[in-house]
């Protein structure tokens, strides 16, 4: 008989655990020392492309697109990939985030649920760190609002939280799960710099970062007759 878990916590990775824009503007220093600003114009536009194309960011994809430019050195390829599988992630962590997971580890199962390449995303989470603190229970997808069905199978829950920075997926997991999820926006990076939006529903709760989840007051969710599933405060 499949577990089912009263709450499980559904938490993004790239700038909601951590600052994946530090990430990449790192690399992009990166390239314009090694390579000069022509090749870091390139990467730059080579990226809004790929994430336009495929709505989500491929890195893999953008270095080979890259290597493929005539005037790109022979070993862009390698040394950019090098680099991102040396990058020590766990500095990118953001501030508060350790104890804040730790403290919601006590109310419900942590999952990472996460999108992109399971290459670099699978090495990024583990290096900073965050596989541990959820006890390995971490899923990658490229698209994961197409997944939510899938998610909900892999943990069976009474009621989910799910945090992301992205106002697009917080609306499209409240639209196909309504009441059994309560939804937090996390107000930074660049996906949340352009605002809420057109998108709805809106989200139950807007943090300016997963640290302050330790003082979420209102509960997330509730069970039949109106009793509180669980309600997460400053500790």
């Amino acid at each position: 008989m499949t577990h089912r878990d009263p709450l499980v916590i559904l938490l993004d990775a790239d700038n909601t655990l951590i600052d994946s824009d530090a990430i990449k503007a790192d690399l992009v220093t990166l390239i314009a020392s090694r390579y000069g600003p022509a090749l870091r114009e390139r990467f730059a536009a080579i990226y809004e492309d790929v994430r336009a194309e495929l709505n989500v960011v491929s890195y893999p994809v953008v270095f080979q697109r890259l290597q493929r430019e005539a005037h790109a050195a022979e070993d862009v390829f390698a040394t950019l990939t090098d680099y991102m599988m040396r990058y020590p992630y766990r500095r990118r962590v953001f501030a508060g985030v350790r104890p804040a997971l730790r403290a919601l580890a006590a109310y419900g199962r942590l999952v990472v649920v996460t999108d992109g390449d399971p290459w670099f995303q699978g090495k990024k989470i583990t290096d900073a760190g965050i596989a541990g603190l959820v006890h390995g229970n971490v899923l990658i997808f490229t698209h994961k609002e197409d997944h939510i069905t899938d998610i909900c199978l892999r943990y069976p829950a009474d009621h989910y939280a799910f945090f992301d920075d992205k106002p697009h997926l917080l609306a499209a997991f409240k639209r196909q799960l309504g009441d059994r999820v309560t939804t937090v926006w996390v107000r930074q990076g660049a996906y949340a710099a352009g605002g809420w939006g057109a998108h709805h529903p809106a989200p139950d709760h807007a943090l300016d970062s997963v640290a302050a989840a330790r003082d979420l007051v209102p509960s997330f969710g509730a069970r039949p007759g109106g009793q509180a599933l669980v309600a997460v405060t400053g500790r």
